[in-house]
């Protein structure tokens, strides 16, 4: 990721669905803090951006915490059925 950064501004021409979908990632893999300075660099930029905040904020406050760094809280049956058990093969119609 530092790599392309050191040269791109974004990870596509512009800012993309690729800079939205990767920015969690990167912030949930610690990625940028000191060792990348071009990732820290891009994470800064699409910060600036409000709906980007927004959204941030946002998976902090309400998905986040169903994740396993942050405890698998709210985390239920339903959500192991969705995954991984009857529902996922259920036909839709």
């Amino acid at each position: 990721m530092d790599a392309h950064l050191a040269t791109h501004e974004y990870f596509a021409d512009a800012y993309s669905i690729a800079d939205i979908a990767l920015l969690p990632y990167s912030a949930a893999m610690s990625l940028g803090r000191d060792r990348l300075p071009n990732v820290k660099r891009w994470k800064d930029q699409l910060m600036t951006r409000e709906p980007v905040r927004t959204g941030m904020l946002f998976m902090e406050d309400n998905v986040q915490k169903q994740t396993i760094a942050r405890g698998m809280q709210g985390f239920g049956d339903e959500h192991r059925s969705v995954l991984f058990g009857e529902r996922q093969y259920r036909t839709r119609r």
